[in-house]
C-alpha cells in the first residue's frame, strides 16, 4: 500500500529522533533541568511546564493580556505541556526532572503514563524529585482529633490547593 507524501510527512513529524540523533541532541542538552506541573513557580534556568488551561488562554493574543483569572500570572518562561500526553523533549535529554504536588491529582492509569514518560526523558544515571502530600499525617492528625469536623478538616487538607509561592524552590534552584 503506498502512503500518499501528505500523510508521510504527518508521520514523520511525530516519530521519534533515531538514536544518533537524539544522543547529539542530549550532547547539547546534557545540563537540562525541566520541571513539569510548574503553577506560577518557575526558575529561570530550568525548562517549566504547566498544563493548565488558564496558561492557554494567557498565551492568546489581545484576550489573553486582558485575562485576569489569577492574582499572578504565568511567568514568560512557562511552556504549555502535559507530562500525560508526553513533553516535547528528546529522550533521555535530561539531567533533572521535577514535580511538585502534581502527580497525586492524576489517575492511576495517567500517574503510570506519566512516570513512564518521565523516565523517558530522563538521562541515564540522573534524577526525579517529586514531591506529594503526607497522606500518613493527615490521616493520622484525622484519627487523634476529637474535634467533631474532624472529617471536614481532613477533606479541606485533602482538596487543598497547592502553594504557588516561590519558597518551595529554594532547594531545586540550588540543586546542581
Amino acid at each position: 500500500m503506498r502512503i500518499p507524501q501528505r500523510a508521510a510527512k504527518k508521520i514523520e513529524i511525530r516519530t521519534l529522533p533515531s538514536r544518533a540523533t537524539a544522543a547529539k541532541m542530549n550532547e547539547n542538552s546534557a545540563k537540562l533541568r525541566v520541571q513539569f506541573g510548574c503553577g506560577l513557580s518557575a526558575p529561570e534556568t530550568w525548562r517549566n511546564f504547566d498544563a493548565s488551561p488558564t496558561l492557554r488562554f494567557e498565551r492568546l493574543p489581545v484576550v489573553g493580556r486582558l485575562y485576569t483569572k489569577n492574582a499572578g500570572r504565568f511567568p514568560g518562561n512557562v511552556e504549555y505541556g502535559d507530562i500525560v500526553k508526553g513533553l516535547p523533549l528528546v529522550r533521555e535529554s535530561c539531567a533533572a526532572v521535577y514535580a511538585s504536588h502534581v502527580l497525586e491529582h492524576l489517575s492511576l492509569g495517567d500517574f503510570r503514563i506519566a512516570l513512564g514518560n518521565t523516565f523517558a526523558v530522563l538521562a541515564p544515571g540522573c534524577r526525579f524529585r517529586l514531591v506529594v502530600p503526607g497522606l500518613a499525617i493527615l490521616a493520622r492528625q484525622y484519627l487523634d482529633s476529637g474535634d467533631a469536623a474532624a472529617a471536614q478538616t481532613l477533606m479541606r487538607a485533602i482538596a487543598k490547593p497547592r502553594s504557588q509561592g516561590p519558597a518551595r524552590f529554594s532547594e531545586i534552584v540550588a540543586w546542581q
